[in-house]
């Protein structure tokens, strides 16, 4: 459907008033086909509309993930979200979640045993806790005995963790988390220390 609209600015209104309503992140080619212009052009309407939102005082912001857009409240105002809504937008994974998260990212798709053998400790808990938090997905199974889930991260892992693809993943060092463990005790683990928490929070 082509709804003749061909000022930028006016466009730029109609993408943001797309991306309101959505809730969620919406697909960039989608959108550039159902409004009838080109890739290119959104692309142009989503950089100004970003860019509004950097050289203001606005609350939101625009958050671009792979071949998709959303829009999201900016970080520095979380913890008054969370004071007026009654509730915390802001999750903390434990070390444990963190490392399983890291070799999630890293290694997917990727079964549970996998991690397992990466990590030296059971992962069951924490994998668990990143499915509840809608980090990590069920991507299908792999062939091979008793047909165990593959598991890979999603679009609110990259949205989270600030990156429009997975090409964009910081070095592995630079994940982390706190000492608590959502997994099975008395395990020793052998996984890399690592210094810096990776924070799950709501858009």
């Amino acid at each position: 459907m082509d709804f003749l609209i061909r000022d930028e600015a006016k466009l730029t209104g109609l993408l943001e008033s797309i991306l309101f309503a959505a809730g969620e992140p919406v697909s960039a080619a989608d959108t550039a086909d159902a409004l009838g212009i080109t890739r290119e052009t959104l692309d142009s309407c989503a950089d100004r509309l970003e860019e509004s939102y950097r050289s203001s005082e606005r609350g939101i912001r625009l958050v671009r993930t792979e071949d998709r857009y959303s829009l999201s409240t900016k970080p520095e105002n979380y913890p008054q979200i969370a004071a007026v809504l009654g509730r915390s937008r802001r999750r903390t994974l434990t070390r444990a979640s963190a490392e399983v998260l890291a070799v999630v990212a890293y290694r997917q798709p990727v079964t549970r045993v996998d991690v397992d053998q990466i990590r030296g400790v059971g992962s069951a808990g924490s994998i668990q806790k990143l499915l509840d938090s809608d980090l990590i997905e069920e991507c299908g199974r792999l062939e091979a005995p008793g047909r165990p889930y593959l598991y890979r991260t999603t679009q609110t892992f990259l949205i989270n963790a600030g990156i429009r693809s997975l090409e964009e993943l910081p070095d592995w060092n630079s994940f982390g988390g706190n000492e608590e463990s959502d997994d099975e005790p008395g395990e020793a683990g052998t996984a890399e220390k690592k210094e810096n928490d990776l924070n799950s929070e709501q858009p």
